[in-house]
């Protein structure tokens, strides 16, 4: 039998995915992809193509999905002609119209060697070149594309702009977090967080080790703490409570000074919500993450509601957590893990 395959003129949507074979963030969005495929490819009622014309057919309602992973495990093979523009992945010639790329930083964690991060800036340098010079190529925040995005200067810039951002230092000097923090509740000391609780309760239920580990988690999330959290000030790693890792943390001798800056902040209540623009004028996609975790990114499943009533410029500009579980603007809202 013979079978029609598509040019990439006629593949209709092609969604590059790059990143780190070990990206939790990725596998998240290609799972969520191959979800929404389906459920397009299901409603449109298409049958197995047989012909080019129902192969493009199909291309336009349910986009393909290409992943570009690289890592301890993953080695793709990548070549890019300037002379003809062509991109070959492993061979096969794509022109993606879209893509979602991460910069690796998981292999690095997992094995330290100047030899991993090169690899993984090298990596992003290629793609991302590839993206600047293929404007028609949709990606998140494009305009941000050959711009560095500095931590520290987003969060002055929020403040500048009226946001309200957590209580925060800049620092490498331990005893000056003390004193600015002296006395200090953590958030979840001041307050009870039941929905996380619950959650907790649930997945409690569900385990097949007992109750010892969610009981950790739940005295993790609720039990004494200093208030402060730990954030990488140039990324790459995941938020944690001072009070877990400090006993882990250089410093000179007699002093409280560490080898570089990191940005403290105190501990916020939970849920998280996170709010996205999209196009121009913008208009908002709302979710709300709830996971018994600090960082959610270290939760295998957290609990993601997308807040569809609450996309418009309106709602996103005066969003209140606290009443979109219940309200009527919210009533169309999905969850899933």
């Amino acid at each position: 039998m013979n079978s029609t395959k598509a040019s990439p003129d006629d593949e209709g949507e092609v969604i590059l995915l790059v990143g780190g074979d070990q990206d939790p963030q990725i596998a998240y969005v290609q799972r969520a992809l191959c979800w929404a495929n389906a459920i397009l490819t299901e409603r449109a009622n298409i049958s197995t193509p047989s012909s080019a014309s129902t192969l493009k057919k199909k291309a336009e309602i349910a986009p393909r999905v290409l992943t570009l992973l690289v890592g301890a495990q993953s080695h793709p093979a990548v070549c890019w002609s300037l002379s003809s523009d062509s991109l070959r992945v492993n061979g096969e010639l794509i022109r993606p119209t879209a893509c979602f790329i991460r910069y690796d930083v998981f292999t690095h964690l997992a094995d330290p060697r100047a030899a991993t991060e090169q690899r993984a800036y090298a990596w992003y340098t290629t793609l991302m070149g590839y993206l600047e010079a293929h404007p028609s190529v949709r990606t998140l925040n494009r305009d941000f594309i050959g711009r560095s995005v500095n931590k520290p200067e987003a969060l002055s810039r929020a403040l500048r702009y009226g946001l309200t951002i957590p209580d925060t230092l800049i620092t490498n000097d331990l005893d000056a977090v003390d004193a600015h923090f002296a006395g200090g509740l953590s958030a979840a000391e001041a307050g009870d967080d039941t929905e996380t609780t619950l959650l907790q309760s649930e997945r409690q239920s569900e385990s097949e080790t007992g109750t010892s580990e969610s009981e950790t988690g739940s005295s993790e999330s609720t039990g004494s703490t200093s208030g402060v959290i730990l954030k990488p000030v140039a990324g790459g790693s995941h938020c944690k409570r001072l009070s877990s890792v400090r006993s882990e943390v250089a410093t000179l001798p007699g002093t409280g000074i560490t080898a570089s800056p990191g940005i403290l902040q105190e501990e916020l209540i939970p849920p998280e919500v996170r709010i996205f623009a999209v196009g121009s004028p913008p208009r908002y996609a709302v979710f709300r993450v709830l996971s018994p975790e600090l960082d959610y990114r270290v939760d295998g499943s957290p609990h993601i509601t997308y807040l569809s009533g609450c996309c418009s410029t309106t709602a996103a500009s005066s969003y209140d957590c606290s009443s979109c579980s219940s309200c009527s603007s919210c009533s169309s809202s999905s969850s899933f893990s």
